[in-house]
């Protein structure tokens, strides 16, 4: 099931300005203002032939994502999703399950139809762990053109740590990585919460092999390394022993 709250997070923000920013995307879209803008742009230029989105939740980026692109896979753990959603969004084919089963089988889906998956929103699993496996099973696919993938959270300290341990080396497709797209946030639902989270990462992958090594680029490294020593993620000894988060990776 969900754990995403069916409340809006900018309900504050006057009409006019949602209405213009934000189109007409449902209002439980879990995502600070500039990582909603941010998706709609690419996804209002880009207008994929397929998307998978990772994460139904409230139908807040399905919202988005239905409609730009011709096709959506949008996968969650809750089997209520197409009730809730299925004639909003007929573009939309809906997976329920555990995403470590049902994110592999789709890929392998996908390529064994010859789908052109074009766009990717990673938002389900926000472990180490789980977000790792996730890009693992996405990095197996070959595009046809290019795949703009999009993960939430890559400022939260665990979320950021499974993107770097994912297969990125294995994988000749992949020619960008930017952690912090858009930046993340300190303290966002209550300034003394000491929570580091939001964020965009982005990564391109092409048809074509990449010449050369990858570099994680963190464009807001040093907000993250300032931050994380006094934020709730440093207060287990677990954590403090992972001060290999803040550094500089390359492969």
């Amino acid at each position: 099931m969900s754990k995403h709250l069916p409340f809006d997070p900018l309900e504050y923000f006057p009409i006019e300005v949602k209405d213009t920013l934000f189109e007409s995307c449902k209002d439980t879209w879990i995502m600070h203002e500039a990582e909603r803008v941010m998706i709609l742009s690419m996804l209002r230029n880009l207008k994929p032939e397929v998307a998978i989105d990772c994460g139904t939740a409230h139908g807040g980026s399905l919202s988005a994502i239905a409609k730009y692109a011709k096709k959506v896979y949008t996968l969650d753990y809750d089997p209520t999703c197409k009730e809730r959603f299925g004639k909003e969004f007929p573009n939309a084919e809906f997976i329920s399950g555990d995403i470590n089963e049902t994110l592999p089988k789709l890929m392998e889906q996908i390529n064994k139809k010859g789908e052109n998956l074009e766009f990717i929103l990673l938002d389900a699993q926000h472990s180490r762990q789980g977000i790792c496996k996730e890009i693992n099973s996405i990095l197996k696919y070959k595009p046809q053109k290019h795949l703009f993938i999009i993960i939430h959270d890559s400022f939260i300290p665990e979320c950021r740590e499974g993107i770097k341990e994912a297969n990125w080396k294995d994988c000749p497709w992949v020619h960008f990585i930017e952690l912090d797209f858009v930046s993340g946030v300190y303290g966002y639902q209550c300034k003394n919460d000491r929570k580091m989270t939001c964020g965009l990462a982005f990564v391109l992958l092409r048809a074509i092999p990449r010449q050369g090594s990858i570099t994680f680029h963190e464009k807001n490294r040093g907000n993250f390394e300032n931050l994380y020593p006094i934020s709730i993620h440093a207060n287990t000894l677990r954590n403090r022993i992972r001060g290999k988060l803040s550094r500089w990776k390359r492969f």
